[in-house]
């Protein structure tokens, strides 16, 4: 993957080199930048997140009945959960509760 030089780097999606301040910090990458600059991770994830809606409009996807909620452990209905159209679940990650 492209590394970032004398603050520029090079976008993996649109293959702009880029001021690094056009990229999101990332600690698990070498130069400590995303791969994709802001703009191209936008609009990945908002065509990803339109391509999961539509799969569950159509009913390919269907939400679980019930979830845990990682953050205080406990198995609930999905309804204690905000939808969420960016994974795969429809639901958001933390629970009603937890999430304010």
């Amino acid at each position: 993957m492209p590394r970032a030089k004398h603050g520029r780097k090079e976008c993996t999606n649109c293959k702009e080199v880029k001021l690094t301040k056009h990229f999101y910090k990332h600690k698990g990458t070498a130069d400590g930048y995303s791969y994709r600059c802001k703009e191209c991770k936008k609009s990945v994830t908002k065509t990803r997140t339109q391509l999961i809606k539509q799969k569950f409009d159509a009913g390919l996807l269907k939400q679980p009945e019930e979830k845990r909620c990682p953050r205080c452990k406990q198995v609930k209905p999905a309804s204690e959960f905000s939808p969420e159209y960016s994974n795969q679940t429809g639901l958001k990650t933390n629970c009603k509760d937890c999430s304010y």
